[in-house]
């Protein structure tokens, strides 16, 4: 079972929103915002996760705010969930935070990028930057645990990336052309490195 089978993508991002920053309150429209849905799909599914326990609702002003319900049952099964599937780009990205000033670009691609994940799938995890791979692989053991999966990372160099696109890379030529979780750099980014190597 993928996690698209379990919950749809508007309650992923509002649970990945709410479920990994469970001090935060939010109102409908800054959720609405923040996850890039529009807010009357937004307003219904933060409702319903409320009406289910799994969210926290009040009244504040003219406004309802929303917050993760740490006293639901489930909260560390659902925060857990939502950390190994499709809140680990947050986490992820946490991970990478103290590299990311020589990092051009990163993303998660493979299975989990393409909502074909299961129970057993890594993270697959490119990065185009200037590091070495004991830069990365210090980073691997908390991250991993933290994720509850492997971290399979590709690292290249700018001049590298380049010249393997250039030569035709049947691998790199996949990748790029898969779908992708962008980490940090973005699509724009990994368009101009594709660029270069032409």
């Amino acid at each position: 079972m993928t996690q698209m089978q379990l919950f749809p993508r508007c309650r992923q991002a509002i649970l990945a929103l709410l479920l990994l920053h469970p001090e935060q309150r939010y109102h409908v429209r800054e959720v609405a915002r923040l996850t890039g849905f529009s807010a009357p799909p937004v307003g219904k599914e933060l409702n319903a996760l409320a009406d289910l326990g799994f969210l926290s609702r009040e009244q504040v002003g003219n406004q309802l705010v929303f917050q993760a319900n740490r006293t639901c049952p489930i909260f560390e099964e659902l925060a857990s969930i939502a950390r190994k599937t499709f809140g680990l780009a947050d986490v992820v990205r946490h991970a990478l935070a103290p590299l990311q000033d020589r990092i051009q670009c990163a993303f998660i691609f493979g299975s989990l990028a393409s909502d074909r994940a299961t129970v057993a799938s890594d993270v697959d995890l490119m990065i185009i930057g200037s590091l070495r791979f004991e830069d990365i692989a210090r980073l691997l053991p908390p991250l991993e645990q933290g994720l509850g999966r492997d971290v399979n990372p590709k690292l290249y160099t700018p001049s590298a990336w380049r010249g393997s696109l250039g030569k035709g890379d049947a691998f790199l030529e996949n990748v790029v052309s898969r779908p992708k979780i962008f980490l940090l750099g973005g699509a724009a980014k990994l368009d101009e490195l594709g660029k270069e190597a032409q």
